[in-house]
């Protein structure tokens, strides 16, 4: 599964159309839905609430600014907690300042005691402590879905995670999570093997993932589900590998050719985290997701406001 590119160095592709979903199943891990729908505490409001725990970025591309633009398209109210400020743009990424554990502590005790949540987004963890406090406030919340795009370099290819704590993530993290978005470059990561492993045994690699999440419970993979992200490959097409409730499909579309790719990873794990509110259906999250991130990337192929570098995804309408 030749592969030459990674998150860590987007060039001017990105495809998310779903043109083909192939479906194979493998021996049933679980019976369990992964998901429940009925999680509303307040169900006379039609509006969600979603939680996005992520970091912020000046540019406005990514992070909790492009999590903030896809819940509101998606008819969310987003509320956040920052886990690092950071200094940077499509060129580089200048510093990046984790919060403390207990001033993330704080804004999940605030926003949780204001908001029933639907679900929870993770994006940038920025370090062992702030992964630690994550998970162990999950522990304390009802069942939600929890999705978490495993952010580890920015566009530009600055870190924005301390590379040496991956096993507080494979361990803490990962066990409290019900999807997890990584691309090549993250799931290797998360596994700590090469990414030509990951690449010429995806299904392995989706597998030993599921593994991690399904921490140290007896359960099988307690309906957690593996998005292996491939929008990063070169070619005209974008496959993602989905792992799930013991069955893998293949998802397969178009690529849509432009320059302005920031913030993609973070729209797809933000959809898919507000369509698992309404469906128990991870595959069909997954496509509604594919399909609302591609028309943001037509919308941005014909409107490039960026001087330096890869420009953001435009999630609102132009109006001429």
């Amino acid at each position: 599964m030749p592969r030459k590119k990674d998150r860590s160095n987007r060039g001017n592709t990105y495809g998310v159309g779903v043109d083909r979903v192939e479906l194979r199943c493998a021996s049933s891990g679980s019976s369990r839905a992964p998901f429940s729908s009925e999680r509303d505490r307040n169900p006379l409001s039609p509006v969600k609430v979603l939680l996005s725990i992520a970091g912020s970025d000046p540019s406005g591309c990514s992070g909790i600014a492009a999590d903030i633009k896809v819940a509101q398209a998606l008819g969310f109210h987003l509320s956040f907690a920052i886990t690092s400020i950071t200094v940077q743009n499509s060129a580089a990424v200048l510093m990046a300042t984790p919060v403390t554990g207990q001033q993330l502590l704080g804004q999940l005790k605030a926003i949780s005691a204001q908001f029933p949540l639907a679900a929870v987004k993770i994006g940038m963890v920025a370090s062992a402590e702030i992964a630690e406090v994550i998970a162990d406030w999950l522990g304390t919340q009802p069942r939600m879905p929890v999705v978490y795009d495993p952010v580890l370099r920015a566009s530009s290819g600055g870190w924005l995670y301390d590379s040496t704590s991956c096993e507080i993530l494979s361990k803490k993290l990962l066990p409290c999570c019900d999807l997890i978005t990584p691309n090549f470059f993250e799931a290797a990561f998360l596994l700590e093997t090469p990414i030509d492993q990951v690449r010429e045994n995806t299904a392995q690699a989706g597998r030993a993932l599921l593994q991690l999440m399904k921490g140290s419970t007896d359960e099988e993979n307690s309906g957690r589900a593996v998005l292996i992200t491939g929008g990063d490959e070169e070619g005209a097409l974008v496959r993602d590998y989905l792992f799930y409730d013991g069955m893998f499909a293949e998802v397969t579309g178009q690529k849509v050719f432009t320059e302005n790719t920031r913030g993609t990873g973070c729209a797809l794990s933000t959809a898919i985290a507000c369509h698992l509110v309404s469906t128990s259906d991870v595959l069909l999250a997954v496509t509604q997701s594919r399909r609302y991130v591609e028309e943001t990337l037509m919308n941005s192929r014909i409107n490039n406001i960026s001087t330096i570098g890869a420009g953001p995804l435009l999630h609102q309408k132009i109006v001429n």
